[in-house]
């Protein structure tokens, strides 16, 4: 079924090139009497023009960008959406049998509110996507959320603070760029193939820190019943690129920073229980005072500290960011339960003493 498949896939997004419309309808009216020829259930026919629909769709999208080449899949592999049945711990296709799940695939699968929605099949791999029915909660606060490179720090609107160690990511990169810089071999294909390894090798262990750390912001968020504010995170990339003049190994760890796969996985993990996300402006949210709005000094002395010059305050420059954050989702509508003591905070007190903005008992975790 797998060569079927593939060529069936392939000879709809031959046929659908031709078309200026790639709506699936219209993909799907020019496509399925070719697809009839085909001795296959009805459901594959189905799936190969969808298939190629998202191929098409891809292709129209990035050759506005750059020259790219027409779609073509080339690894054998197997897409069903209709017709596909769960019995137990084993799914069943259509005319081709069942296959056997995980323990802890068919677990998820037959919790309420669970519902399968296709099923993607290659020689070696079944891969199985399902929808959940969630039920929104009523937030009762608020939870923001400041991400840095070595930690990311939260600030409830109940006055409670968290800090969660990422500098293992950094280590991680060090430690695989040093390794990666170290081959000697003159063959492009060797060097290649090693790069994908080891690069492969280097996901997988991050990905696991950004699952721990995402999934701890989450279930503090739904405990408390909290909303979420993150950061709209965008242009790092530009910022850090080689005619910015930094060094090569600054340059390269800042590029290296998923700053963007924590906050998606943060979102998407929030609304699978039902939280609601809102994302703000991450504009001067360390350099504005959390207190008073004034302008904020890094002290002679290096340190995580920063002060204010208006009003002398003293607060750690991630605290202050979190703040800045809750604030400015609460102003902006986002979030409507919010009284005036939650937007606003204590008016600050002019004066030349410093004051230490200590925070409710924070809680950092490794």
């Amino acid at each position: 079924m797998f060569p079927v498949f593939l060529q069936m896939v392939n000879e709809c997004v031959r046929m659908g090139l031709a078309n200026t419309d790639p709506t699936y309808e219209n993909i799907k009216q020019t496509c399925l009497p070719r697809m009839k020829e085909y001795g296959v259930s009805d459901c594959y026919r189905v799936s190969a023009i969808f298939e190629a629909t998202n191929l098409l769709k891809k292709f129209r999208t990035d050759s506005k960008r750059a020259k790219v080449n027409p779609p073509m899949c080339r690894n054998p592999y197997l897409a069903v959406s209709l017709g596909v049945w769960l019995e137990r711990d084993r799914i069943t296709l259509p005319d081709l049998g069942s296959v056997s799940l995980t323990p802890h695939t068919a677990f998820v699968l037959t919790q309420s509110g669970v519902g399968l929605t296709s099923v993607t099949l290659t020689p070696t791999t079944c891969s199985v996507i399902y929808h959940k029915s969630v039920e929104s909660i009523t937030p009762s606060g608020l939870l923001a959320v400041d991400l840095n490179l070595d930690n990311a720090t939260t600030w409830d609107s109940d006055g409670r603070s968290a800090s969660y160690d990422l500098r293992a990511l950094t280590t991680i990169h060090e430690t695989y760029r040093r390794v990666k810089s170290r081959f000697r071999r003159n063959d492009v294909r060797v060097k290649r193939r090693l790069y994908r390894k080891y690069a492969a090798r280097e996901w997988d262990k991050k990905s696991a820190i950004l699952h721990r750390v995402s999934s701890q912001i989450v279930r503090q968020a739904k405990t408390r019943r909290q909303a979420l504010a993150l950061e709209d995170l965008r242009g790092i990339r530009e910022m850090y690129r080689r005619s910015s003049g930094g060094a090569a190994s600054y340059l390269s760890k800042m590029n290296a920073w998923p700053f963007r796969q924590l906050l998606r996985q943060v979102a998407y993990k929030a609304e699978w229980v039902g939280l609601p996300v809102c994302t703000v402006s991450p504009e001067w949210t360390s350099e504005k005072c959390s207190l008073c709005g004034g302008r904020m000094e890094t002290p002679p002395m290096e340190s995580r500290d920063i002060v204010c010059v208006d009003c002398g305050l003293v607060i750690d420059r991630d605290l202050n960011g979190a703040k800045n954050i809750l604030k400015r989702a609460l102003r902006s509508g986002a979030v409507r339960f919010a009284d005036e003591a939650m937007v606003g905070g204590q008016a600050p007190a002019r004066g030349p003493n410093a004051k230490v903005d200590a925070g409710h008992p924070s809680i950092h975790t490794g």
